[in-house]
């Protein structure tokens, strides 16, 4: 396809580190998170086991 650049909207790292293990490269736009009492455990989770770069997400206090 030729494409050499790539505008990629994610959170996730590996995402980004996929792509550019390709050769491509990528300017990373974060996407908005909203977080509600449910999610926030599983927001939490994304972020300090998977890595995702979540805006807006209170530290753990305990």
């Amino acid at each position: 396809m030729g494409v050499m650049r790539v505008r990629l909207m994610t959170n996730n790292p590996a995402k980004v580190d996929a792509l550019e293990s390709a050769g491509l490269v990528v300017q990373r736009v974060r996407t908005p998170v909203s977080v509600t009492e449910s999610n926030i455990s599983y927001l939490r989770t994304k972020r300090d086991r998977m890595g995702h770069l979540l805006d807006g997400l209170p530290v753990a206090v305990s």
